[in-house]
């Protein structure tokens, strides 16, 4: 069911801000000596320092365009303390990718995997996208729905006459995704990929097919309703992001005569809370300590070279915002506010 406007999460990203503020507050007074000495020169260059900020800021105010929102490069990559060009010595924690969601302890691709990663401190969620018949998007490692679900033993065997040899897919048995609609998956369950004890499989078959609907929802209301009442004890900044793999974008066209990424785009067009979600607030890196990074709210991965190219010249068609950060990068920029 879906949240009534106005609802709980505003008055929780409220609370946030005024207990920030608070603590910003004890904070530097905590840490306010009881006199300072500044030396001459460092005062100059303070003050000099000071106008020119002045300056800026009286600029940008009376620019009548500084009301359009800018792409901000972020910080995306935390340094190590060993890193050479890290020459403060910042810490900030290596990135974590929940890979397939937190697959050791419950069977990869399924909801609760993926919470179970956010609840685990992962930077992003990895889901392996592929389509079924009637074009949905689902998580899933393999084309051949054998490879992690019951297909072959639902129901004493009634989908066993969907086993195929595909050509796109070097001529193997399998039953394909593409084969089955997403009502007809919603009936299968998932298992653990990996057996002989490497995975705990207690939770097998107990789990559905996601989609990738179902995981932008499931994200984005971890970012807006759990993320502002619990924060994120081990990390100095963002919230967490989806790092997509298009799997096998080869065999839909062969097979199917389908483009994953021309669905990927269109559900990410359509879906209502994609835009906040991957493309709006959490790309704006405004009021961010020095030692805070954000991760990018998206990251899309393929084997195929050819699709991430034409998933780069699509965007920069649907979203303005990826033309101008294109020609940020091409610049050679690496922040810009």
């Amino acid at each position: 069911m879906e949240m009534p406007a106005n609802s709980e999460v505003r008055p929780y990203t409220i609370d946030k801000q005024k207990a920030e503020f608070k603590m910003s507050r004890i904070n530097s007074s905590s840490r306010r000596p009881s006199s300072v000495v500044v030396p001459p020169l460092l005062l100059l260059l303070l003050i000099t320092t000071t106008f020119n900020l002045l300056v800026t800021i009286s600029t940008a105010s009376a620019d009548p365009t500084s009301t359009i929102k800018k792409i901000n490069r972020c910080s995306l990559r935390p340094f190590h303390n060993n890193d050479k060009a890290n020459k403060y010595n910042i810490h900030r924690p290596p990135l974590i990718l929940g890979h397939r969601g937190a697959s050791f302890h419950i069977p990869e691709h399924t909801l609760p995997s993926y919470r179970l990663a956010l609840e685990l401190g992962a930077d992003f969620i990895e889901p392996d996208l592929v389509a079924t018949k009637d074009n949905v998007l689902v998580a899933i490692h393999d084309v051949d729905l054998n490879v992690t679900t019951n297909v072959h033993e639902y129901n004493d065997g009634e989908f066993q006459d969907r086993a195929r040899q595909s050509e796109a897919n070097g001529k193997k048995w399998g039953y394909y995704v593409n084969d089955f609609t997403w009502e007809e998956l919603q009936l299968l369950r998932v298992r653990q990929r990996v057996t002989g004890g490497a995975r705990y499989s207690g939770y097998d078959f107990l789990f559905q097919v996601p989609s990738f609907t179902q995981i932008v929802n499931l994200l984005h209301d971890w970012n807006t309703r759990e993320l502002p009442l619990i924060g994120r004890p081990s990390k100095t900044g963002g919230v967490t992001g989806l790092y997509v793999e298009l799997k096998k974008s080869y065999y839909f066209e062969q097979d199917g005569n389908v483009s994953l990424a021309d669905l990927f785009l269109d559900e990410l067009a359509q879906h209502p809370k994609a835009s906040d979600l991957l493309f709006d607030h959490v790309t704006l890196c405004d009021g961010l300590r020095y030692d805070e990074y954000r991760v990018p709210p998206l990251v899309l991965q393929s084997f195929e070279g050819e699709v991430l190219e034409y998933l780069r010249t699509k965007f920069k068609e649907r979203w303005m915002d990826f033309v101008e950060e294109d020609a940020i990068l091409a610049s050679g920029v690496v922040n810009v506010t």
